[in-house]
């Protein structure tokens, strides 16, 4: 939801959790950034912000660009 009154276009920084439990064996999961029309968006994959089960996948972070019409 853009609050502005002229349309919005950057980068948003996403990080989600992939599951309710850590992904044991995983090392890199296939992860896709899905637009409003369900087509992959291009993203950039970066360091996620924690430092609680370093070793395990269980969460992941990305960049993907964004734009969102005026309110």
């Amino acid at each position: 939801w853009n609050p502005l009154d002229r349309p919005w276009s950057g980068l948003v920084e996403i990080e989600a959790g992939l599951d309710h439990r850590p992904l044991f064996g995983v090392s890199t999961p296939e992860v896709r950034v899905l637009g409003p029309t369900g087509k992959a968006q291009p993203f950039q994959s970066i360091a996620v912000g924690h430092n609680f089960m370093p070793g395990l996948v269980w969460r992941w972070r990305v960049l993907t660009p964004v734009s969102l019409p005026a309110r």
